[in-house]
């Protein structure tokens, strides 16, 4: 099935009769309305449209136009957005673009939308699966900034407080060696070895040992330009990690699955390109979502999960971490993947403004014209 069409795609199609059919339902809409009334003739709706179109075929084409244009909304919700689709769909965003982002927005707001596999990691003593739902509105800024330039809450900014000097990791132990491996699991995608990142001489060890992951993604982080764009709410799968390894994807489609509320991000360059993938917990940010478990009873340690913490057994926490170089290594559960955390103290978090350079071209950075810079 195709990606449904927009109202845009759908208008640009139209000619005279059409937009005659859209300017003369806007005008009779409570008429329209009372056709729906449980007291009103069967066929209410067929006798109003003959005192305009007396002509069969005239309505008969009315009746083509409404199925069209007052079906879109239904036809976008039945739509299942692939992860691949949404993928590929943020990749070719570019944030500095208001229509591109947009777009994005619409459609994570339009589409039944899967969730996004992001893949098997180990942290804090636990094991396990992990996966988002795309969303954009789940992290609020601290400061509210303001201004014509100043960007809506889907793209927002952060002022980075690191918990130790750069210089020393916060989680030497975390999750092992950074790579990449394909698991047990039956699942179908076939995953390449995604590449590290770069070494710097701020995170080398020493002389012919290589980088510490934990050090190079703390490096790579500017404290005082982390703008982001937000993508989705975490969740962790509740089940036996052996059992879905060792029997592939229908463990994991049954579930449960369950919330951590930390957010997935998405990192943006001063040109609104986007770069690295982060989860992030916000203490003072409201995570409101459906509940959508059906009454399903809840494990006990699931009962007392701590907000932010990966899984209810983890015995460590962040509140920043990084999981990908980039959002194609994302969309595969077979993919094991690290979270290497960033800091565990909480940052403040500002609305992202747009600025224009020297050279006359828009950039995309912190709206921090009143707030001091992180030291």
């Amino acid at each position: 099935m195709p990606l449904p069409d927009t109202d845009e795609m759908i208008q640009a199609r139209w000619g005279k009769r059409e937009w005659a059919f859209y300017n003369w339902a806007n005008d009779n809409t409570k008429a329209l309305e009372d056709t729906l009334k449980i007291d009103a003739k069967w066929n209410a709706l067929d006798l109003l449209l003959q005192k305009r179109w007396p002509r069969k075929k005239d309505r008969e084409d009315y009746y083509a136009w409404s199925r069209e244009w007052n079906g879109r909304f239904m036809l976008r919700m039945s739509y299942k957005w692939s992860p691949q689709e949404f993928i590929d769909k943020v990749l070719v965003t570019n944030f500095l673009e208001a229509e591109g982002s947009v777009n994005l927005w619409w459609a994570m707001d339009t589409y039944n939308l899967s969730s996004i596999p992001i893949g098997h990691a180990k942290f804090g003593g636990v094991e396990s699966y992990y996966a988002f739902k795309p969303g954009h509105r789940f992290l609020k800024p601290d400061r509210n900034e303001s201004g014509p330039s100043v960007l809506g809450t889907s793209i927002l900014a952060m002022t980075v407080q690191f918990t130790k000097p750069r210089a020393l990791s916060i989680a030497g132990n975390s999750s092992g060696s950074y790579g990449s491996s394909s698991s047990g699991s039956k699942a179908s995608s076939v995953l390449s070895q995604p590449a590290k990142p770069a070494s710097r001489t701020r995170a080398s060890t020493g002389s012919g040992q290589q980088a510490d992951p934990v050090e190079v993604a703390r490096s790579e982080v500017d404290p005082n330009h982390f703008v982001f764009a937000q993508l989705g709410l975490l969740y962790v799968y509740g089940g036996d990690y052996e059992y879905a390894k060792g029997w592939g994807i229908d463990p994991l489609e049954q579930g449960p699955w369950w919330r951590n509320d930390l957010v997935v991000v998405v990192r943006l360059d001063h040109k609104g390109n986007h770069g690295a993938v982060y989860v992030l917990y916000h203490p003072n940010s409201s995570i409101e979502v459906d509940d959508d478990s059906d009454g399903e009873e809840l494990a006990p340690e699931a009962k007392y999960h701590v907000p932010g913490r990966l899984h209810p057994r983890c015995n460590d926490g962040f509140l920043l971490a990084k999981i990908a170089n980039n959002l194609k290594e994302l969309g595969h559960f077979n993919k094991e993947f690290h979270f290497l955390p960033i800091t565990k103290t909480a940052s403040t978090i500002h609305r992202a403004q747009l600025f224009e350079n020297k050279e006359h071209e828009l950039t995309i950075g912190p709206a921090l014209a009143m707030v001091k810079r992180a030291a």
